[in-house]
This record gives C-alpha cells, sequence and structure tokens, in this order.
C-alpha cells in the first residue's frame, strides 16, 4: 500500500510503519526543533486551560475550589523543572553549535537574601 507522499506504508507493528521507496527506514524519531515546536504549543494550550479555570471558579463548590488549588503547587514544580531542563537544552545546543554560552546562574551577580538595612526612622 503506498500512501499520499510516495512512501510505501507497513504494519505499524512492526516499530517503524513506513519505508520510503527504496527501501529505506524513515526516520523514527522527530527532530529536535519538532519536539520544541510541540511543546511550545502545549504550553499554549496549558495557558488556555489556566484562563477557563479562572473563569469557571465562579460556578463551582468550594470543595472543587479547594481541589483545584492543591494542584498549583504541583504544576508550579513542574514548570520549574521544565524550565531548567531548556535551560541545560540551551547549553547543549550552543556548545553543539559552537556559540558561547550565557554565564550560568552561579556566575552572575549572587542573589541577595536579606534586605537592606534601614535606618528605622
Amino acid at each position: 500500500m503506498v500512501s499520499p507522499y510516495g512512501r510505501t506504508m507497513l504494519d505499524k507493528s512492526n516499530g517503524c510503519g513506513y519505508f520510503n521507496r527504496i527501501g529505506q527506514n524513515m526516520p523514527k524519531q522527530p527532530m529536535c526543533a519538532d519536539n520544541l515546536f510541540l511543546l511550545g504549543e502545549l504550553l499554549q494550550g496549558a495557558g488556555e486551560y489556566v484562563s477557563r479555570c479562572r473563569q469557571s471558579t465562579q460556578d463551582e463548590d468550594r470543595f472543587m475550589v479547594e481541589l483545584a488549588r492543591e494542584q498549583i503547587p504541583h504544576l508550579k514544580l513542574a514548570l520549574r523543572t521544565i524550565e531548567r531542563s531548556l535551560t541545560e537544552l540551551d547549553g547543549h545546543l550552543r556548545d553543539k553549535l559552537g556559540i558561547e554560552s550565557k554565564p550560568s546562574e552561579g556566575e552572575r551577580k549572587p542573589e541577595r537574601r536579606y534586605r537592606k538595612a534601614t535606618s528605622g526612622k
């Protein structure tokens, strides 16, 4: 069976699913740029879910609002993990391209942990 794209379609149970007309396996995994594009679309959809939540809470009972609120710390943790992973991936891609890396968080100005002293007046 031939797909409209000129590839010979096979039973997907073999793990690949497509061969080109020469008989070589087509790439099994999408490229990095494809994965990041899809991640961007996923995150845009996530923002829409947050907007829906904000609108729907007016009609929900207290229990459901509390249950929704319990999810926020888990979601914030997931976002921090994604941000850390993207920072590491950016460094990896910069190395691969031969681009000088930005200074890491540790090399930047240290974060102030205490407030400046005030006169108290």
